[in-house]
């Protein structure tokens, strides 16, 4: 009975010492394209917050909504007259490529799900962009 009692502290001993497992960052992406589907991902792009989302899957096409928020807006006195701190499009159907995986919207091009993430490739003039947005939860 007395070795039970000892045993028992001394794994609640152990217990106590090891360190909480703390939640790991956001998983990245893995290399693999998963089905489309819709949902909603958000993520920081070049200074600003995107939230797209993806309303309907069809055979042939995909339903997208996407905006954003200048994450650091220009104070109130530095901002030229019509200045809007985010935008809106309008809501957008977009081809899906010939490996079904994948589809391009104006300016969004290679849009995939990977590791659950909405990754591809954002382009406008010179800029280039690689996204991975999270999924919104």
């Amino acid at each position: 009975m007395h070795t039970s009692r000892v045993l028992i502290a001394a794994a609640l001993l152990l217990g106590a010492c090891t360190p909480e497992s703390t939640p790991s960052g956001p998983a990245g992406p893995l290399g693999i394209r998963q089905p489309l589907h819709a949902g909603e991902w958000r993520g920081a792009m070049g200074g600003t917050m995107i939230d797209f989302q993806v309303d309907q899957v069809s055979a042939a096409e995909v339903n997208v909504h996407i905006s954003g928020q200048v994450m650091q807006p220009l104070p109130k006195e530095l901002q030229p007259k019509g200045y809007q701190p985010y935008f809106y499009d309008r809501p957008k159907v977009c081809p899906i490529k010939y490996d079904r995986y994948t589809f391009d919207c104006p300016h969004y091009t290679d849009m995939h799900i990977d590791n659950g993430l909405l990754c591809g490739t954002y382009t406008l003039n010179s800029s280039v962009y690689r996204p991975c947005f999270q999924p919104v939860r």
